[in-house]
């Protein structure tokens, strides 16, 4: 049995009233009533998500409001003292979120220092659970990808140089999509489409990547035969020489990249 629940209007009026003027307190509730209270529904998935267990569920959407700020997060079943009077929830259980708050404002309360902290974190607190809330709605179609190497990104990862695509970037961003509940089936390259297409997929995107480069046997180059700093240079690299270049006065060096028993 919960505790009756507190006393807020007794409160208020020991404490004087609600008659403290604060700007910034204002303008939290302006962004409130502007800014948040219109985003606070939302178009439904066409078509329910079922997860494993109802632990599944539970856990993927305590992971989620982690993701989006919450500092703690429960599941809990809607007690009548839960709802605000003249307000109705046909809902048995509620995602409760909470958010560490600067205990340094509440020394003294009421006070001008409490009420601000207080709307800062019903504003904060209040962008996580509207994400959240879309989150919910849309847990519609489930998403596989089947990734044929050992971590994702695929060409962007082997294709793309580091120095044009760092791989914290490309992690960040696939991280972004997996928490959205993407499942990832690494090592696992589809060698056949018709086996694919009969998976019993509501829908399949095939991404191929780029076409693969043209393989090379060898490199080469011509060098001027008397710049012995760029042939040394060359021949540290592992190119050898192989004869006269194109034009008299040039050296030709030659980098093998075949296998050493093919070669």
């Amino acid at each position: 049995m919960n505790p009756p629940p507190f006393a807020w209007e007794a409160w208020y009026d020991a404490a004087g009233g609600r008659t403290i003027q604060i700007e910034k307190v204002d303008e939290y509730l302006r962004l409130i009533r502007e800014e948040q209270e219109p985003r606070f529904t939302g178009p439904v998935a066409d078509r329910l998500h079922h997860f494993d267990s109802s632990e599944a569920a539970s856990t993927h959407l305590k992971e989620r409001a982690r993701q989006l700020g919450a500092d703690i997060v429960g599941i809990c079943r809607i007690e009548p003292s839960d709802v605000y009077r003249g307000r109705t929830v046909t809902g048995t259980y509620a995602v409760a979120v909470g958010q560490r708050m600067r205990w340094r404002e509440f020394q003294v309360v009421p006070s001008r220092e409490s009420a601000i902290e207080c709307l800062r974190v019903y504003f904060t607190l209040g962008e996580t659970v509207i994400e959240l809330a879309a989150h919910i709605r849309s847990l519609g179609y489930a998403c596989t990808v089947f990734e044929a190497l050992a971590q994702p990104g695929g060409l962007m990862r082997t294709n793309i140089p580091s120095f044009r695509l760092p791989a914290a970037v490309l992690d960040e961003e696939i991280d972004a999509i997996v928490s959205m509940g993407v499942e990832v089936r690494y090592d696992s390259p589809v060698t056949s489409m018709r086996a694919l297409l009969d998976g019993g997929w509501d829908a399949v995107f095939v991404g191929s990547g780029a076409p693969r480069g043209k393989e090379l046997d060898r490199l080469y180059g011509d060098v001027l035969e008397h710049n012995e700093p760029m042939l040394a240079l060359a021949e540290s690299m592992g190119f050898h020489r192989e004869g006269n270049g194109d034009a008299p006065g040039l050296v030709r060096v030659v980098l093998d990249l075949r296998p050493a028993e093919a070669a």
